[in-house]
């Protein structure tokens, strides 16, 4: 428990630095956690062989991650950017497949792509979030203490729904915990854990809307989305 929290301060930490100053700080601190994520999703595909060695199309996949967040970095991102990206991303993993055959498998091929679309992809649209609302975006635009922006407020709204989601289920399944939801996947898991972690998402969500309502144009729809986002 106490690493837990621990760990957790550590990260809410991280998190705020990343998001506060802005870019380039935002593009290169997620552009870090993509990189490492990477990894992490293709050695638990089993993409590697046995010899646990990085593949080729790993280092395509890392090559593509550097370079989208190092491009966002300098020019204003945008979806056609990012699509561009997987689609090169791809093309490359395919000529290596074709050049390297029968080195690697089709679904060493189909793991390595989705598991660039699954981190850095994903993530990427974190730092969309996040210039929100800011005109310029790039290298000499960096502010260290930067006028608050929608993005800030809008980017802190995943965190509450990932971190509300995650606090209150673990709680609730500590606590109530007795029917199992998962029990091959994540043994772990209750249906009361779950239930507890949706009703938190809820709570930390609405505490959003208001933390932030003198910042944010709600109508009140809007809060009612916001809340049914979450």
């Amino acid at each position: 428990m106490v690493t837990r929290v621990i760990s957790g301060i550590v990260v809410a930490v991280l998190a705020f630095l990343f998001c506060f100053f802005g870019a380039p700080i935002t593009n290169i601190g997620f552009g870090i956690i993509a990189f490492i994520g990477y990894l992490e999703v293709t050695k638990a595909l089993g993409i590697r062989e046995q010899n646990n060695k990085i593949t080729g199309l790993e280092i395509v996949g890392l090559i593509f991650t550097v370079g989208l967040y190092t491009a966002s970095i300098f020019f204003r991102p945008s979806t056609n950017q990012l699509i561009q990206f997987m689609l090169f991303t791809f093309i490359a993993m395919m000529v290596l497949f074709v050049c390297k055959f029968p080195e690697y498998h089709i679904n060493q091929v189909q793991s390595a792509f989705f598991a660039y679309v699954y981190c850095p992809v994903l993530l990427y649209f974190m730092i969309l979030i996040r210039i929100t609302g800011v005109e310029n975006i790039g290298f000499a635009d960096i502010q260290f203490f930067p006028s608050f922006s929608l993005g800030f407020a809008y980017i802190w709204m995943v965190f509450a729904i990932a971190w509300g989601t995650d606090t209150c289920a673990y709680f609730a399944g500590v606590l109530f915990g007795k029917h199992k939801l998962f029990p091959v996947l994540s043994p772990k898991k209750t249906i009361e854990g779950c239930i507890g972690g949706v009703l938190g998402t809820g709570f930390f969500t609405i505490l959003h809307v208001i933390l932030f309502a003198g910042h944010i144009d709600y109508t009140p729809f809007g809060k009612i989305l916001f809340v049914l986002i979450g």
